[in-house]
């Protein structure tokens, strides 16, 4: 799996654009970064070099960003020499999330996922031309591994300063539970606007304060944005949409020539847009209130539902650990790469029909023949009516504010291995919000 350097080689690295920050995209996965990087810094953005082990992912990427350089191997393989000549200002990555996860072994650093990360950080130590500017996306837990540790010695070496957050896109408007580990680093002189404490900041408000920049709740009909409380018939006549099979959605109508980051100089409507929940003990947590689902929502045709409908079989096991959810909620779990494949903790999963009323009433009925055995026939008569559904790919990716309109799925990729490549990326609006705040300043 080591990189074969006359491969690199071969791939001609493209021409140097004295007026464009040069980035390096690690574990570049489906190209999240990379879309970020053309919300923040539009044209300036120039992703020279795109590198992942994972194949799928890969063809994904290649999919949507053709003209990018990149290279499907192993990290472990890559040379300082090969780094130095790409003359690079940012470097962005996502190192493997599995020695750190609540539900993993933790090994940490002795997990030999963590090899390419730490490969990573001792060429760092070797090279010429360090980046400018760093940004490290990871799951929560990461920030107390010996991983993060060694890493932020070296920054620290290396005359890097650096700023640590865990981030939910439920703080940025978007209806999705998230929470996520990021370090944002600028090579000294340079400083962050804000002075931040020793633990990361768990408050976007500050970022907001600072860019001017926000995430709206609501893409109003008119082109504008506005931030509203919504009633049940509100979200049910936004459901209303072109089918899932023609690979468009609401959002896609709705996102028009908008970006998924707006300036806005008006500092009252910064102040009421915002809201501030309990105290945590890390700090105040603010955020935007929250879109329902429905606009993030596709209407999926009757010929399209049923490799979406929640099987019978697995109704009858897990109907009582499913996360539910409505048009009409503000919020949904995390969807992981075992979404759709494993039920329980993997992600949500939608209810489209009645009022939630007639979802309670379909449980009570179901649990109150618990006595009476028979569980095939309670989950078809209680149960099944309810047509409980998982997301598709595409919603799933609009959660995570990919582009309807730039990002697409290659047509050769089966719906398992797209949850599979969604689950292992980031949320866009989130990580574009902090690369604003990574960049402010600089000329």
């Amino acid at each position: 799996y080591r990189l074969n350097k006359s491969v690199m080689a071969t791939k001609a690295l493209p021409r140097i654009d004295p007026g464009r920050l040069r980035v390096v995209e690690f574990y570049a996965g489906i190209g999240g970064y990379h879309y970020a990087l053309e919300q923040t810094l539009g044209d300036r953005a120039h992703v020279v070099a795109a590198i992942d082990i994972n194949t799928k992912a890969i063809e994904f990427y290649r999919h949507n960003f053709p003209s990018t350089p990149h290279f499907n191997r192993n990290i472990c393989g890559v040379t300082s020499t090969w780094l130095d000549a790409l003359l690079p200002d940012i470097f962005v990555l996502s190192p493997p999330c599995q020695p750190f996860t609540r539900q993993g072994l933790k090994g940490d650093s002795s997990d030999h996922r963590t090899d390419s990360f730490f490969h990573l950080m001792e060429l760092m130590l070797q090279m010429a031309h360090l980046p400018k500017y760093l940004m490290v996306e990871n799951v929560e837990g990461f920030q107390n591994s010996r991983t993060r540790n060694r890493f932020t010695e070296i920054l620290e070496q290396l005359g890097f300063a650096y700023q640590e957050f865990l981030l939910s896109p439920v703080q940025f408007g978007i209806p999705n539970s998230r929470l996520r580990y990021y370090l944002l680093a600028k090579i000294k002189p340079s400083k962050f606007t804000l002075q931040l404490g020793e633990q990361p900041l768990r408050d976007p408000a500050l970022l907001f304060t600072v860019t001017g920049v926000f995430t709206p709740s609501v893409i109003s009909e008119n082109g504008g944005r506005r931030l509203v409380e919504h009633t049940e018939s509100e979200c049910e006549d936004r459901r209303v949409g072109p089918t899932e099979s023609e690979g468009e959605c609401m959002l896609a109508q709705q996102a028009e020539n908008e970006d998924m980051l707006v300036q806005s100089n008006q500092t009252e409507s910064n102040n009421t847009q915002l809201e501030t929940s309990t105290q945590h003990t890390t700090g105040v947590v603010a955020h935007l209130r929250p879109n329902p689902l429905s606009h993030y929502l596709c209407a999926v045709s009757e010929a399209d539902l049923p490799k979406f409908l929640v099987p019978a079989k697995l109704l009858a096991k897990c109907a009582m650990a499913l996360d539910i959810v409505t048009p009409w909620s503000t919020q949904c779990c995390c969807f992981t790469k075992a979404y759709a494949h494993y039920s329980v903790g993997t992600g949500s999963v939608l209810y489209e029909g009645g009022p939630p009323g007639e979802l309670d009433e379909a449980y009570r009925a179901f649990l109150a023949g618990r006595s009476l055995g028979k569980e095939e026939e309670r989950v078809q008569d209680c149960l099944v009516p309810l047509k409980l559904r998982y997301f598709t790919p595409r919603e799933v990716a609009n959660l995570m504010c990919f582009p309807p309109k730039t990002f697409s799925f290659p047509p050769s990729a089966s719906q398992q291995q797209c949850y599979r490549v969604l689950g292992n990326s980031l949320n866009i609006t989130v990580v574009a919000a902090l690369l604003k705040y990574l960049f402010y300043g600089a000329e």
